[in-house]
């Protein structure tokens, strides 16, 4: 299954961002996920980890990313169909775009709300924390 992981997931992770952090590193450990991000997502998590703690820690994080993460292109093809009108931020458009054509099974966000509109659910980590677990439980033993 592969799923998009918000920008601000990836800096909950690269920040320790309390208490965003727990979720967003348990989810990190579930088997059978493919981890999916935009490319211009990419310069997005660079910008922001730069600022907070410096150009070699955003590097060496865009390092440990790319070992973690599938990047997903992004075309002109989706520049342009992210100008739809069902959804008002056209960053958060261009990432539902992304995730539909990489046919990614939902966006996990903490900003559900920006993605009203969105083709690909979009749901919280403990939204889908939740969701896996309930989907995987061992059956009990009688």
């Amino acid at each position: 299954m592969d799923v998009l992981i918000d920008t601000n997931v990836i800096i909950d992770i690269a920040q320790s961002r309390e208490p965003f952090v727990p979720a967003a590193k348990q989810l990190l450990k579930i088997d059978g996920l493919r981890f999916c991000v935009t490319a211009s997502a990419i310069t997005d998590v660079y910008y922001l980890q730069r600022k907070h703690a410096g150009n070699s820690s955003a590097r060496d994080f865009l390092g440990k990313l790319f070992h973690v993460f599938h990047i997903i292109e992004v075309t002109e093809a989706d520049c342009r169909n992210a100008l739809m009108p069902s959804m008002v931020d056209y960053e958060d458009a261009l990432q539902s775009v992304c995730a539909r054509r990489a046919k990614c099974s939902c966006i996990i966000t903490r900003d559900v709300k920006h993605f009203e509109g969105s083709k690909v659910p979009a749901v919280t980590p403990e939204q889908f924390l939740e969701e896996w677990n309930q989907a995987h439980a061992q059956p009990e033993s009688q």
